[in-house]
């Protein structure tokens, strides 16, 4: 997988989210439902102080009272991670109907996601952790460095 650089910056998420809500419109039912279930639980795209624990499923740490984080945290189980697969292998085969949608909506040379390219390079880059961690019946936790 060649990555984007996004180890230490959360921009390119960012920008992947905000390319989503340009193409989401664009996109028909069962692929718009998969790749906002996928993203949802992956991407904060508005992160708030006091709604960070919603991004935390039930039964990954003990309690989240006084749990310390940095800023925002992601962390799913194994059955989150599981359905997260399931989302990907439901949106993947049909993202390529993007293409010219994101060509006229979301394309923007010079952001941290400049093209279509970069848009599902780094999707794919999310499926195939959430898909090896699915495999291994783990869980994910994503947090900013």
């Amino acid at each position: 997988m060649r990555t984007h650089s996004t180890l230490g910056s959360y921009k390119p998420h960012f920008w992947t989210a905000q390319a989503w809500q340009d193409v989401q419109g664009e996109a028909g039912t069962a692929l718009r439902t998969a790749l906002d279930d996928f993203l949802k639980a992956l991407i904060w795209w508005e992160p708030e102080v006091e709604t960070d624990a919603e991004h935390v499923d039930a039964g990954v740490f003990p309690s989240t009272d006084g749990l310390w984080r940095p800023g925002p945290l992601i962390a799913r189980g194994p059955q989150t991670v599981a359905g997260l697969h399931r989302c990907w292998r439901e949106a993947a085969p049909a993202l390529p109907q993007l293409r010219e949608p994101y060509a006229r909506h979301a394309a923007c040379p010079g952001r941290w996601i400049a093209d279509f390219e970069e848009f599902t390079e780094l999707l794919s880059g999310w499926a195939e952790v959430v898909g090896e961690a699915q495999r291994r019946q783990w869980g994910l936790i994503a947090l900013p460095i």
